[in-house]
Protein backbone atom coordinates (compact mmCIF):
# COMPACT_ATOMS: atom_id res chain seq x y z
CA UNK A 1 0.00 0.00 0.00
CA UNK A 2 0.82 3.72 -0.01
CA UNK A 3 -0.27 4.14 3.17
CA UNK A 4 1.55 5.04 6.17
CA UNK A 5 1.58 1.89 8.49
CA UNK A 6 -0.26 2.97 11.80
CA UNK A 7 -0.73 1.54 15.13
CA UNK A 8 -3.70 1.88 17.73
CA UNK A 9 -1.71 3.60 20.68
CA UNK A 10 -0.17 7.35 20.98
CA UNK A 11 2.12 8.14 18.13
CA UNK A 12 2.35 10.52 15.23
CA UNK A 13 1.78 9.13 11.37
CA UNK A 14 5.08 9.21 9.80
CA UNK A 15 3.82 11.91 7.13
CA UNK A 16 5.46 15.22 8.99
CA UNK A 17 2.81 17.53 6.80
CA UNK A 18 0.31 15.81 8.44
CA UNK A 19 1.29 15.44 11.93
CA UNK A 20 -2.02 13.62 13.59
CA UNK A 21 -2.48 11.81 17.48
CA UNK A 22 -3.67 8.38 17.09
CA UNK A 23 -5.63 6.74 20.13
CA UNK A 24 -8.33 4.90 18.33
CA UNK A 25 -9.95 3.71 14.96
CA UNK A 26 -11.65 6.70 14.46
CA UNK A 27 -8.61 8.72 14.50
CA UNK A 28 -6.60 6.61 12.17
CA UNK A 29 -10.13 6.78 9.88
CA UNK A 30 -10.28 10.50 9.72
CA UNK A 31 -6.28 10.84 9.99
CA UNK A 32 -6.30 8.56 6.79
CA UNK A 33 -8.64 10.32 4.85
CA UNK A 34 -6.97 14.06 5.64
CA UNK A 35 -3.71 12.94 4.16
CA UNK A 36 -5.70 10.86 0.94
CA UNK A 37 -7.18 14.44 0.46
CA UNK A 38 -4.37 16.73 0.63
CA UNK A 39 -2.06 14.45 -1.60
CA UNK A 40 -2.36 14.32 -5.21
CA UNK A 41 -5.85 13.11 -6.16
CA UNK A 42 -6.51 9.56 -4.44
CA UNK A 43 -2.58 9.31 -4.24
CA UNK A 44 -0.58 9.34 -0.95
CA UNK A 45 2.69 8.70 0.27
CA UNK A 46 4.72 5.53 -1.26
CA UNK A 47 6.71 3.05 0.97
CA UNK A 48 10.36 2.26 -0.02
CA UNK A 49 10.92 2.15 -3.70
CA UNK A 50 10.44 -1.10 -5.42
CA UNK A 51 13.93 -1.93 -7.22
CA UNK A 52 13.52 -6.02 -7.87
CA UNK A 53 11.36 -8.83 -7.71
CA UNK A 54 13.36 -11.44 -5.95
CA UNK A 55 13.24 -14.93 -7.34
CA UNK A 56 11.02 -13.96 -10.01
CA UNK A 57 10.59 -14.01 -13.59
CA UNK A 58 7.84 -11.55 -13.36
CA UNK A 59 7.69 -8.37 -11.55
CA UNK A 60 4.30 -7.53 -9.66
CA UNK A 61 4.47 -3.57 -9.45
CA UNK A 62 1.62 -2.70 -7.43
CA UNK A 63 0.17 1.06 -8.11
CA UNK A 64 -3.21 0.78 -6.42
CA UNK A 65 -5.00 -0.55 -3.34
CA UNK A 66 -8.03 -0.69 -1.59
CA UNK A 67 -11.58 -0.99 -2.22
CA UNK A 68 -14.89 0.21 -0.81
CA UNK A 69 -17.20 -1.28 -3.11
CA UNK A 70 -18.75 -3.56 -1.36
CA UNK A 71 -19.43 -6.65 -3.36
CA UNK A 72 -21.54 -8.73 -1.19
CA UNK A 73 -19.05 -12.21 -1.13
CA UNK A 74 -15.77 -10.19 -0.60
CA UNK A 75 -14.07 -8.90 2.86
CA UNK A 76 -11.93 -6.78 1.30
CA UNK A 77 -13.60 -2.95 1.94
CA UNK A 78 -13.66 -3.87 5.76
CA UNK A 79 -10.23 -5.26 5.54
CA UNK A 80 -8.66 -2.23 3.59
CA UNK A 81 -11.66 0.22 2.81
CA UNK A 82 -8.79 3.20 1.62
CA UNK A 83 -8.67 3.66 -1.70
CA UNK A 84 -5.37 4.87 -2.62
CA UNK A 85 -2.67 5.00 -5.99
CA UNK A 86 0.71 5.34 -6.08
CA UNK A 87 2.05 8.05 -7.64
CA UNK A 88 2.61 7.96 -11.57
CA UNK A 89 6.15 9.58 -11.32
CA UNK A 90 6.91 7.04 -8.40
CA UNK A 91 5.07 3.90 -10.28
CA UNK A 92 6.91 4.86 -13.48
CA UNK A 93 9.98 5.16 -11.53
CA UNK A 94 10.33 2.48 -10.18
CA UNK A 95 9.19 0.52 -13.28
CA UNK A 96 12.43 1.49 -14.54
CA UNK A 97 14.37 0.35 -11.94
CA UNK A 98 13.12 -3.55 -12.61
CA UNK A 99 13.41 -3.30 -15.44
CA UNK A 100 17.54 -2.02 -14.96
CA UNK A 101 17.23 -4.66 -12.41
CA UNK A 102 16.60 -7.58 -14.95
CA UNK A 103 12.92 -7.82 -15.52
CA UNK A 104 11.58 -8.92 -18.23
CA UNK A 105 8.22 -8.53 -17.59
CA UNK A 106 6.08 -6.43 -15.04
CA UNK A 107 2.73 -7.41 -13.95
CA UNK A 108 0.46 -3.81 -13.56
CA UNK A 109 -1.92 -4.58 -10.25
CA UNK A 110 -4.14 -3.63 -7.99
CA UNK A 111 -6.95 -4.25 -5.92
CA UNK A 112 -9.01 -2.51 -8.29
CA UNK A 113 -6.45 -1.11 -10.43
CA UNK A 114 -9.33 0.17 -12.86
CA UNK A 115 -9.54 2.70 -10.14
CA UNK A 116 -6.06 4.42 -10.26
CA UNK A 117 -5.76 7.57 -9.01
CA UNK A 118 -9.54 8.13 -7.91
CA UNK A 119 -10.60 8.02 -4.47
CA UNK A 120 -13.60 5.57 -4.74
CA UNK A 121 -13.94 2.27 -6.74
CA UNK A 122 -17.76 3.43 -7.89
CA UNK A 123 -17.90 5.14 -10.97
CA UNK A 124 -20.84 7.11 -10.32
CA UNK A 125 -18.63 8.97 -8.02
CA UNK A 126 -15.91 9.61 -10.52
CA UNK A 127 -15.87 12.91 -12.73
CA UNK A 128 -18.04 11.88 -15.79
CA UNK A 129 -18.13 8.81 -14.79
CA UNK A 130 -14.39 7.85 -16.64
CA UNK A 131 -11.38 7.41 -15.31
CA UNK A 132 -8.06 7.69 -18.24
CA UNK A 133 -5.47 8.09 -15.69
CA UNK A 134 -4.74 4.15 -16.13
CA UNK A 135 -4.65 4.63 -19.63
CA UNK A 136 -1.73 7.40 -19.35
CA UNK A 137 0.80 5.53 -17.07
CA UNK A 138 0.24 2.02 -19.40
CA UNK A 139 1.09 4.45 -21.97
CA UNK A 140 4.16 5.87 -20.45
CA UNK A 141 5.36 2.47 -18.89
CA UNK A 142 5.27 1.12 -22.57
CA UNK A 143 7.91 3.90 -23.64
CA UNK A 144 10.61 2.85 -21.24
CA UNK A 145 13.52 1.96 -22.53
CA UNK A 146 14.63 -1.87 -23.57
CA UNK A 147 10.83 -2.24 -23.55
CA UNK A 148 9.61 -4.80 -20.43
CA UNK A 149 6.78 -6.89 -21.21
CA UNK A 150 3.62 -5.62 -19.38
CA UNK A 151 0.64 -7.35 -18.42
CA UNK A 152 -2.23 -6.06 -16.73
CA UNK A 153 -3.88 -7.98 -13.59
CA UNK A 154 -7.76 -7.69 -12.99
CA UNK A 155 -10.24 -5.43 -14.60
CA UNK A 156 -13.10 -5.11 -14.71
CA UNK A 157 -15.79 -4.84 -18.07
CA UNK A 158 -16.10 -0.90 -17.82
CA UNK A 159 -12.34 -0.25 -17.36
CA UNK A 160 -11.72 -1.83 -20.78
CA UNK A 161 -12.38 1.63 -23.18
CA UNK A 162 -11.42 2.10 -26.87
CA UNK A 163 -8.79 4.66 -25.20
CA UNK A 164 -7.08 1.47 -23.55
CA UNK A 165 -7.03 -0.52 -26.22
CA UNK A 166 -5.80 1.90 -28.11
CA UNK A 167 -2.62 2.24 -26.15
CA UNK A 168 -2.39 -1.96 -26.31
CA UNK A 169 -2.62 -1.11 -30.21
CA UNK A 170 0.52 1.36 -30.65
CA UNK A 171 2.43 -0.56 -28.17
CA UNK A 172 4.10 -4.39 -28.99
CA UNK A 173 5.46 -4.57 -25.64
CA UNK A 174 2.15 -4.41 -23.91
CA UNK A 175 0.65 -8.37 -23.77
CA UNK A 176 -2.56 -9.01 -25.84
CA UNK A 177 -3.69 -10.75 -22.53
CA UNK A 178 -6.97 -8.96 -20.38
CA UNK A 179 -8.36 -10.84 -17.37
CA UNK A 180 -11.40 -9.58 -16.55
CA UNK A 181 -13.59 -10.13 -13.70
CA UNK A 182 -16.67 -12.21 -14.72
CA UNK A 183 -17.97 -14.29 -11.62
CA UNK A 184 -21.42 -14.88 -13.16
CA UNK A 185 -22.69 -14.77 -16.45
CA UNK A 186 -26.18 -14.47 -14.61
CA UNK A 187 -28.00 -11.00 -14.32
CA UNK A 188 -29.53 -11.42 -11.33
CA UNK A 189 -26.50 -12.85 -9.37
CA UNK A 190 -24.61 -10.33 -10.32
CA UNK A 191 -26.95 -8.04 -8.87
CA UNK A 192 -27.00 -9.58 -5.56
CA UNK A 193 -23.28 -9.48 -5.81
CA UNK A 194 -23.35 -5.95 -6.14
CA UNK A 195 -20.97 -5.89 -9.27
CA UNK A 196 -20.59 -2.72 -11.21
CA UNK A 197 -21.76 -4.30 -14.69
CA UNK A 198 -24.23 -6.88 -16.41
CA UNK A 199 -23.74 -9.93 -18.79
CA UNK A 200 -24.67 -7.70 -21.54
CA UNK A 201 -22.08 -4.97 -20.87
CA UNK A 202 -19.25 -7.73 -20.78
CA UNK A 203 -20.66 -9.13 -23.94
CA UNK A 204 -20.55 -5.92 -25.39
CA UNK A 205 -16.57 -5.71 -24.49
CA UNK A 206 -15.41 -9.30 -25.25
CA UNK A 207 -16.77 -7.86 -28.79
CA UNK A 208 -14.72 -4.73 -28.65
CA UNK A 209 -11.36 -6.61 -27.38
CA UNK A 210 -11.62 -8.74 -30.36
CA UNK A 211 -12.27 -6.03 -32.79
CA UNK A 212 -9.70 -4.36 -31.83
CA UNK A 213 -6.72 -6.89 -30.80
CA UNK A 214 -5.25 -9.53 -32.65
CA UNK A 215 -6.41 -13.08 -31.18
CA UNK A 216 -6.37 -11.74 -27.57
CA UNK A 217 -6.36 -13.77 -24.43
CA UNK A 218 -9.25 -12.89 -22.43
CA UNK A 219 -9.31 -14.90 -19.07
CA UNK A 220 -11.78 -14.18 -16.17
CA UNK A 221 -12.87 -15.48 -12.25
CA UNK A 222 -16.15 -17.22 -11.78
CA UNK A 223 -17.71 -17.70 -8.92
CA UNK A 224 -20.22 -21.24 -8.75
CA UNK A 225 -22.52 -21.80 -6.16
CA UNK A 226 -23.42 -18.07 -5.07
CA UNK A 227 -26.40 -17.65 -2.91
CA UNK A 228 -29.74 -18.01 -4.61
CA UNK A 229 -27.45 -19.34 -7.95
CA UNK A 230 -30.24 -21.54 -9.94
CA UNK A 231 -29.76 -24.68 -12.59
CA UNK A 232 -30.62 -21.61 -14.94
CA UNK A 233 -28.20 -18.92 -13.89
CA UNK A 234 -26.05 -21.48 -14.13
CA UNK A 235 -26.56 -22.32 -17.57
CA UNK A 236 -26.41 -18.49 -18.63
CA UNK A 237 -22.32 -18.75 -16.92
CA UNK A 238 -22.05 -21.88 -18.99
CA UNK A 239 -23.03 -19.68 -22.36
CA UNK A 240 -21.20 -16.95 -22.04
CA UNK A 241 -18.08 -18.46 -21.34
CA UNK A 242 -18.88 -20.81 -24.25
CA UNK A 243 -19.53 -17.98 -26.63
CA UNK A 244 -16.37 -15.86 -24.97
CA UNK A 245 -13.97 -18.51 -25.93
CA UNK A 246 -11.50 -17.83 -22.79
CA UNK A 247 -8.11 -18.76 -22.78
CA UNK A 248 -8.33 -19.46 -19.36
CA UNK A 249 -11.10 -19.49 -16.71
CA UNK A 250 -10.21 -19.44 -12.87
CA UNK A 251 -13.15 -20.99 -10.83
CA UNK A 252 -14.09 -20.82 -7.70
CA UNK A 253 -16.67 -22.59 -5.61
CA UNK A 254 -18.97 -19.47 -3.11
CA UNK A 255 -17.19 -20.22 -0.11
CA UNK A 256 -19.40 -17.82 2.40
CA UNK A 257 -16.97 -15.18 4.49
CA UNK A 258 -18.51 -13.65 7.74
CA UNK A 259 -19.03 -10.28 8.04
CA UNK A 260 -20.13 -10.20 4.05
CA UNK A 261 -23.35 -9.59 3.11
CA UNK A 262 -23.39 -12.98 0.93
CA UNK A 263 -22.94 -14.43 4.41
CA UNK A 264 -26.59 -13.92 5.47
CA UNK A 265 -28.41 -14.76 1.77
CA UNK A 266 -30.40 -17.45 0.97
CA UNK A 267 -30.76 -19.91 -0.07
CA UNK A 268 -27.65 -21.90 -0.30
CA UNK A 269 -26.63 -24.06 -2.53
CA UNK A 270 -26.17 -27.39 -1.89
CA UNK A 271 -22.58 -28.59 -1.96
CA UNK A 272 -23.19 -31.47 -3.98
CA UNK A 273 -24.32 -28.72 -6.58
CA UNK A 274 -21.40 -26.73 -6.14
CA UNK A 275 -19.37 -29.51 -6.82
CA UNK A 276 -20.85 -30.46 -9.49
CA UNK A 277 -21.22 -26.80 -11.53
CA UNK A 278 -17.29 -26.50 -10.51
CA UNK A 279 -16.35 -29.66 -12.46
CA UNK A 280 -18.37 -28.99 -15.24
CA UNK A 281 -16.71 -25.68 -15.69
CA UNK A 282 -13.15 -26.81 -15.08
CA UNK A 283 -13.76 -29.92 -17.47
CA UNK A 284 -14.86 -26.85 -20.38
CA UNK A 285 -11.46 -24.70 -19.12
CA UNK A 286 -8.97 -27.27 -20.55
CA UNK A 287 -11.45 -27.80 -23.51
CA UNK A 288 -11.52 -23.84 -24.09
CA UNK A 289 -7.70 -23.26 -23.60
CA UNK A 290 -6.81 -26.61 -26.15
CA UNK A 291 -9.31 -24.20 -28.98
CA UNK A 292 -7.29 -20.93 -28.03
CA UNK A 293 -4.18 -22.62 -28.07
CA UNK A 294 -4.54 -24.70 -31.67
CA UNK A 295 -4.69 -21.63 -33.62
CA UNK A 296 -0.69 -20.97 -32.87
CA UNK A 297 0.01 -23.99 -33.81
CA UNK A 298 2.80 -23.42 -36.34
CA UNK A 299 3.83 -19.94 -35.57
CA UNK A 300 6.26 -18.40 -33.39
CA UNK A 301 5.79 -16.76 -30.00
CA UNK A 302 7.96 -14.91 -27.52
CA UNK A 303 8.43 -17.17 -24.24
CA UNK A 304 9.91 -15.73 -21.08
CA UNK A 305 11.38 -18.68 -19.24
CA UNK A 306 10.15 -19.36 -15.93
CA UNK A 307 11.58 -23.15 -15.29
CA UNK A 308 14.93 -24.17 -16.30
CA UNK A 309 15.02 -27.19 -14.26
CA UNK A 310 14.34 -30.33 -16.33
CA UNK A 311 12.43 -29.46 -19.16
CA UNK A 312 12.23 -25.62 -20.09
CA UNK A 313 8.96 -23.74 -19.66
CA UNK A 314 7.53 -20.46 -19.63
CA UNK A 315 4.59 -17.83 -20.85
CA UNK A 316 3.80 -16.39 -24.09
CA UNK A 317 2.78 -13.38 -25.10
CA UNK A 318 -0.56 -14.95 -24.81
CA UNK A 319 -0.36 -16.15 -21.05
CA UNK A 320 -0.20 -19.46 -21.91
CA UNK A 321 2.38 -21.86 -20.99
CA UNK A 322 4.82 -23.38 -23.86
CA UNK A 323 6.70 -26.52 -22.79
CA UNK A 324 10.15 -26.37 -24.56
CA UNK A 325 11.29 -29.82 -26.43
CA UNK A 326 15.35 -30.83 -25.49
CA UNK A 327 16.58 -28.71 -28.31
CA UNK A 328 16.33 -25.79 -25.50
CA UNK A 329 18.72 -27.49 -22.82
CA UNK A 330 21.11 -24.30 -22.57
CA UNK A 331 18.13 -22.21 -21.78
CA UNK A 332 18.04 -20.70 -18.49
CA UNK A 333 15.43 -18.94 -16.23
CA UNK A 334 14.71 -14.95 -17.26
CA UNK A 335 15.76 -16.06 -21.16
CA UNK A 336 13.17 -14.43 -23.76
CA UNK A 337 13.25 -16.97 -26.58
CA UNK A 338 11.50 -16.91 -29.86
CA UNK A 339 9.69 -20.72 -29.82
CA UNK A 340 7.94 -22.13 -32.61
CA UNK A 341 4.42 -23.49 -31.42
CA UNK A 342 4.46 -27.47 -32.01
CA UNK A 343 1.60 -29.02 -30.53
CA UNK A 344 -0.71 -28.84 -28.38
CA UNK A 345 -2.18 -30.59 -24.96
CA UNK A 346 -3.92 -30.21 -22.19
CA UNK A 347 -0.78 -28.42 -19.62
CA UNK A 348 -0.30 -26.04 -22.52
CA UNK A 349 1.52 -25.59 -25.76
CA UNK A 350 4.78 -27.96 -27.00
CA UNK A 351 7.69 -25.38 -28.41
CA UNK A 352 10.53 -25.75 -29.98
CA UNK A 353 13.65 -22.87 -30.76
CA UNK A 354 12.82 -21.23 -33.54
CA UNK A 355 16.17 -18.96 -33.05
CA UNK A 356 19.13 -19.02 -30.84
CA UNK A 357 19.65 -15.44 -30.58
CA UNK A 358 18.39 -15.64 -26.86
CA UNK A 359 17.98 -12.12 -25.01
Amino acid sequence: GCLPVVEIGELNISDKKNMHIIKNQDDITAALNRIIDNKHPATSPALDPLTAFKGHTRAFLKVQDGCDGFCSYCIIPKARPYVRSKNPETALQEAKKLTEAGHKEIILTGTFLGAYCQKTVRRTNWPNNKNTELVKLLDKLAKIPNHPRIRLSSLEPADVTEQLLDVFCRHSNIMPHLHLSLQSGSDAVLKKMCRQYTSGEFKKKIELIKSLLDRPAITCDIIVGFPGETDEDFKKTVELAENTGFAKMHVFSFSSRKGTAASRMQPHVEQEAIKKRAEILRNMDVELGLQFRQQFIGQTAAVLIENDKGRCSGRSERYFMVHLDKTAEKLKKNDLVPVKIIKNNKTGAIGRIHDKDIR
